[in-house]
């Protein structure tokens, strides 16, 4: 069993804010969920951890599965000569685990904190497909896979300054389904380090790209948090579809 007594169960729920947190809201955002639904989601959490930038949260050699609550943690292919690629990013409210390939670890971006989720991941497992909870962590997964792949486009056939876009799109559409959009304005802990194994770009042309789209008066960014000022705008440049973009969760505020 992963839970370590009901005393690490309960320390673990006491830990999360008395409302609807990102996780809560993001599945309630795909299918209606009950209080009792919630809670006893919650109830399957454990082991909370704080992750300082730059740890490692888990390899291929040691997979699990763990729910973010707060920060960036990335799931990383390191190169022989030390380059990475981060492949996909989890954001608060998402899961993250590792495939079982040596050369990929999940790895805090920045100051990161997330929960043990495998108890909650069994406990899925072994109930209705139809359930409510289940149908919700059915679209999400579906929500990831289309991230993954557009992950892939962005990589392959988008100009520097529209990969950009793509992916502040992107994120202002995955914070507003968790609640964590205000206005347009949204958490912003990435160093340009982080950027560039993002968007395989070298830090010279992130710092570039982003210049571009504030001067553009798109963004602007101040004190960890990123504002999108005009999102049709940035939309148009990000080859975003109407039907895929922040339209798909509702508007930025």
């Amino acid at each position: 069993m992963w839970l370590n007594g009901g005393s690490t169960m309960r320390s673990a729920v006491s830990a999360l804010a008395p409302g609807p947190g990102p996780f809560e809201l993001k599945l309630s955002s795909f299918s209606p969920l009950t209080a009792q639904d919630l809670l006893q989601a919650r109830a399957e959490l454990c082991d909370l951890q704080d992750h300082p930038a730059r740890s490692e949260l888990m390899s291929g050699s040691s997979p699990a599965v763990r729910l973010v609550t707060a920060g960036w943690v990335g799931v990383t292919r390191v190169l022989p000569d030390g380059r990475r690629q981060i492949l996909q990013l989890a954001l608060a409210g998402d899961l993250v685990t590792c495939p079982p390939l040596s050369e990929v670890v999940v790895v805090a971006l920045s100051d990161a904190r997330s929960f043990n989720a495998g108890p909650l991941v069994d406990s899925l497992d072994r109930k209705p497909v139809r359930s409510a909870i289940s149908q919700a962590m059915l679209a999400a997964e579906r929500e990831l896979q289309a991230d993954l792949l557009n992950h892939a486009v962005r990589l392959g056939s988008l100009t520097a300054y529209e990969r950009t876009a793509n992916f502040i799109v992107e994120l202002v559409r995955r914070y507003s389904r968790v609640g964590l959009c205000d206005g347009g304005r949204i958490p912003w802990p990435a160093t340009q380090e982080v950027l560039s194994h993002i968007l395989g770009l070298s830090i010279v042309h992130v710092n570039r790209m982003l210049q571009h789209l504030r001067q553009d008066k798109l963004i602007t960014t101040r004190l960890g948090t990123l504002t999108v000022l005009d999102i049709e705008r940035l939309e148009a440049i990000a080859m975003i579809a109407e039907d895929v973009g922040l339209r798909r969760t509702g508007s930025t505020g």
